[in-house]
């Protein structure tokens, strides 16, 4: 036993993320012809090509907003499926069902982005085995073309977070880069994702309060947190 946790050790967290990336993707390539068709996998199909055609025609082609009430849902996800199957050598199903297996990786690489955010980077190798292994989130990582994609936009978006506050006053461009768009692609899937923005701003309030009974808040300081912050926005 002794000896498996020391080999454990010489590969690292990071080592053994990329053995587990390694094994999704190996099984994923395998299976992903295997699954069948989600009920309401074909409106998902015409909207995002609705999407597209309202955009590409000047906002006069409105067939978009005649599909039940899938219209009131964003069409970020549904979108990029459209463009993949559009250049793919798979079927239109084939080509959804991998993509969404990618995307449910990026889940995964997530739960470690975050554990590691809230405690190391073994928590965050922990955190991503035990999604991994949650039968529900890998299945559905292949078919569910709503909650999976929200649910990987909304951990990346909170690890972001997490790493804004905790870089605050000044935030490095790269996770502004990185949290704006993914806050924003979360939203462009479910307006649910709007309760990101909430987290943000509460964030921010925390901080302004925490520094203030520090005594580290300074005009410069105030400034340079709403510029990083306003380019989150």
């Amino acid at each position: 036993m002794n000896s498996v946790i020391l080999k454990f050790q010489r590969v690292g967290p990071r080592g053994l993320l990329a053995i587990l990336c390694l094994a999704y993707l190996g099984v994923a390539l395998a299976t992903f012809r295997d699954y069948g068709v989600n009920p309401d996998e074909g409106l998902h199909i015409v909207y995002g090509k609705s999407v597209v055609a309202w955009y590409t025609s000047g906002f006069v082609e409105r067939s978009v907003f005649t599909w039940t009430n899938i219209w009131a849902y964003g069409g970020a996800y549904d979108v990029l499926c459209y463009l993949a199957t559009e250049v793919s050598p798979f079927t239109v199903h084939e080509t959804r069902h991998l993509l969404n297996a990618v995307v449910g990786l990026l889940g995964v690489l997530g739960a470690y982005a975050l554990g590691r955010t809230v405690g190391n980077r073994w928590t965050g190798l922990l955190a991503a085995v035990l999604l991994f292994l949650t039968p529900r989130y890998y299945g559905h990582a292949f078919f569910n073309h709503k909650d999976i994609p929200f649910a990987v936009g909304t951990i990346w978006s909170v690890a972001l977070i997490l790493r804004c506050y905790a870089a605050l006053p000044t935030i490095p461009v790269r996770t502004v880069v990185l949290c704006g768009p993914s806050i924003g692609l979360t939203l462009g899937i479910r307006v649910g994702g709007v309760v990101l923005v909430f987290y943000l701003s509460l964030m921010t309030v925390f901080w302004f309060a925490q520094a203030r009974r520090d005594g580290d808040l300074t005009t410069g300081s105030v400034k340079e947190t709403a510029l990083r912050l306003l380019s989150v926005c």
